[in-house]
């Protein structure tokens, strides 16, 4: 029930663009994503740096400088959002204000 009501608010003006459902999987768990993704902000993404996806790649807020539209952002600075398993995960995703 939580994953139909989490996919609806999710579709809503989600279909396109760098949060596009219909690429990138929603999720709750890293379990809900295939093998190799991770779920980072209810969506799953490629959980190592290998260039894939379309957030930039990071460690560190500095990791964030000027995001460009097609990475999520609007050429200000981001912040890192770092996956809750930093044992395993070792980058997260540069994310702009308004999805944080």
């Amino acid at each position: 029930m939580l994953l139909v009501g989490l996919y609806s608010l999710l579709s809503l003006g989600l279909v396109h663009g760098i949060r596009d459902i219909q690429k990138n999987k929603v999720c709750v768990l890293d379990s809900d994503c295939s093998e190799g993704n991770k779920c980072f902000q209810y969506m799953c993404y490629p959980g190592k740096g290998e260039g894939k996806g379309p957030f930039r790649r990071c460690k560190q807020n500095n990791d964030c400088q000027d995001l460009q539209p097609q990475e999520g952002g609007d050429g200000l600075e981001g912040e890192c959002f770092r996956h809750h398993d930093r044992r395993t995960v070792h980058e997260g995703i540069c994310l702009s204000s308004r999805y944080i």
